[in-house]
């Protein structure tokens, strides 16, 4: 693995206690179900448990790879590259999160992927080795 190689995800102990969090509700969905029936309280507790295992599996998903010369942010079911050499700036903000500003002006939001100041950090060297190598 070259050394601009590096991906960030979520912390595993918060994904852990996420996907944990995810099957007790949709094991309690189930007893429910199999104790009630189908009457509106355990619709409703089904219901939540497939959003949560739907935005569990989306915040799994979720990482930001440094890769070559671009970085993908793989968030909300989607893939996004962008090229090393449009990145003008990285911002951190402990409230806003961490963001780039692109050389046409627009800035992209990164995704939520653990300590912020830390990545930004990681994520501006990375930029800061492809100015001085091209």
């Amino acid at each position: 693995m070259p050394i601009d190689d590096q991906t960030f995800r979520m912390p595993r102990w918060r994904a852990q206690l996420l996907a944990l969090i995810t099957l007790v509700s949709g094991v309690g969905s189930v007893f429910l179900m199999l104790e009630d029936g189908l009457d509106p309280i355990t619709l409703t507790v089904a219901t939540v448990a497939v959003l949560l295992g739907v935005g569990t599996l989306d915040r799994l998903r979720t990482r930001v790879t440094l890769r070559g010369e671009e970085i993908i942010i793989v968030h909300g079911f989607r893939r996004r590259r962008l090229f090393r050499g449009h990145i003008d700036s990285v911002h951190w903000h402990r409230k806003r999160g961490l963001s780039l500003r692109l050389d046409d002006g627009l800035r992209v939001k990164l995704p939520d992927v653990g300590d912020g100041r830390t990545r930004a950090a990681s994520i501006r060297a990375w930029v800061e080795r492809g100015r001085r190598a091209g």
